[in-house]
This record gives structure tokens, C-alpha cells and sequence, in this order.
């Protein structure tokens, strides 16, 4: 009997100690690690890393004093309309869960109206409220290139086509660093970057171009590759290519964000 107590008291310290130990790294706010309206797929992104036990819920959006709240169709009839606001479990960790909220437009007008927004105010459900830098991504190749072929996994990205117009190529530009240009052709022959002198696309002349797979941050996260040039006038043209991010963030990384951010 006395040896059953004894092992029932360590059984008793254990768990308190697990219990102890595990509120310890509870978050006492999420922490945002992305807000991005993405105008190619008329949407706003919101992810954020809370914790997996209560986890933290998007209550509403506040952009350019429009405010978005989920399942809410019509603002009182006057401003623009969107669907609803979908939460989801994009990743989860051992004390952690990364959720990744999308905000569906009903319309690319909706998106381009959000286009110049450089701030937004987002709001959980319990009452904590955070300022957010937003990001805009949008594809602005299509006058110039049509698509040929492509491939995206966890590999990397690739992706060939077709010049529409003449351009005088002038530079090449990897804006988000969390992939790296591993290959660029025009008309098959590898193009060493960065360029030493502009290049005279033809029309019909092929573009091919390879990056490395990249942390996401949530489903359908881009990056961004800018061709720069100049048109037939002698105009500067910047021609934004995005395409899609693969692996999901890792443990480390997001325990690393939490030490560096999150109050506990």
C-alpha cells in the first residue's frame, strides 16, 4: 500500500510538472506572421502561430476603415461585399498551431481596391488587436509573356514561356529571399545573373526560369521575381512573377519566432 502511494504521489508531481512546464510556453497573444492580399486570387491572407491548446480566433479585419468580419456578405449595403472568412489549421507543433485565415473577394476589383492598402488592423476574439504591415502581390507579366509549361513542389519551381512583345531585358530581380534562382535561359542557353549588359528579347524569343522550394506561410504563399525592362518607346517595364511557396514552416523556425516575439 505504501509503495502504491509513493508511485501515485511521483505519478502526481509528473503531471503537475508536465502541466506546469506546458503553460509555460503558452502564448498569451498569436503571433501574425503574414497579411497579404494576394490580387491574382482575389483574396487576403492572414496567418498566425497560436497556441495549439486555445487557440486564438479571427474576429475581424479593419482596412482603410472597412471593416471585415467573417461570415459577413454585406456591410449595411454600402461597402464592398466579400465572403466569408475561413479559418484554418495550416500547420501544427508540439505547443503550437499556425492557422491561416482567408479572406475570399468577391471580385478582382475588390482586390485592386485594396491594392495602394499598407495597413490593416486585425482583432481576435479575445479582444487582443494588432497593427499589421499588408503586402500586395500580382502577377504584371501577362502583356509581355505568355505561359508555356510549368512545375511547382517541393523540389522548387520551374516555369518556360514565350515573349509576346520585344523588351530590352535589363535585370532580374529575386525580391522575396526565401528562395534562390537556380537557372535562367532565354531561347534554352543559360543566362548568367546578374546581367552585365541589357539583352534584345524578340517577339516569340523563350524565357525558362528555376528557383529553389521556400518556406510557406500559408496554402498558396508566393514569392516574387521581377523581370525589368525596357518597351518599344524606351519605357521602364517591370513584369512581376510570382509562384507558389511549398514546405510549411519548420519547428525550429517557429520556436525561434516565438522566442523572439511571443509573450508569454
Amino acid at each position: 500500500m505504501k509503495k502504491l502511494l509513493i508511485i501515485l504521489a511521483v505519478v502526481g508531481l509528473f503531471q503537475m510538472a508536465s502541466i506546469v512546464y506546458y503553460e509555460s510556453k503558452m502564448l498569451k497573444k498569436p503571433i501574425i506572421i503574414a497579411s497579404v492580399v494576394n490580387g491574382d486570387l482575389n483574396q487576403i491572407n492572414i496567418s498566425y502561430i497560436t497556441n495549439s491548446m486555445r487557440p486564438s480566433e479571427l474576429q475581424s479585419l479593419e482596412i482603410d476603415g472597412v471593416q471585415y468580419y467573417p461570415r459577413n456578405f454585406d456591410w449595411f449595403g454600402q461597402q464592398l461585399s466579400m465572403q466569408p472568412i475561413q479559418d484554418l489549421s495550416y500547420a501544427k507543433y508540439a505547443y503550437y498551431t499556425i492557422v491561416a485565415s482567408v479572406i475570399g473577394l468577391q471580385s478582382e476589383e475588390v482586390a485592386n481596391h485594396l491594392a495602394d492598402a499598407t495597413e490593416a488592423n486585425v482583432t481576435f476574439t479575445d479582444g487582443h488587436s494588432e497593427q499589421v504591415t499588408l503586402t500586395y502581390h500580382k502577377s504584371t507579366y501577362y502583356d509581355y509573356l505568355e505561359f508555356i509549361r510549368g512545375s511547382t513542389g517541393l523540389d522548387g519551381t520551374d516555369a518556360r514561356y514565350r515573349l509576346s512583345q520585344a523588351l530590352t531585358l535589363t535585370d532580374v530581380r529575386v525580391v522575396d529571399d526565401r528562395v534562390e534562382l537556380t537557372n535562367f535561359q532565354i531561347n534554352n542557353k543559360e543566362v548568367p545573373l546578374p546581367l552585365t549588359k541589357p539583352i534584345e528579347l524578340q517577339r516569340k524569343d523563350t524565357i525558362y526560369i528555376a528557383t529553389t522550394n521556400g518556406m510557406a506561410r500559408f496554402q498558396m504563399d508566393q514569392f516574387t521575381i521581377e523581370l525589368v525592362g525596357l518597351d518599344q518607346h524606351n519605357q521602364e517595364v517591370v513584369l512581376t512573377y510570382t509562384d507558389s511557396l511549398n514546405s510549411p514552416p519548420s519547428a525550429e523556425w517557429v520556436e525561434e519566432i516565438v522566442k523572439e516575439r511571443g509573450a508569454r
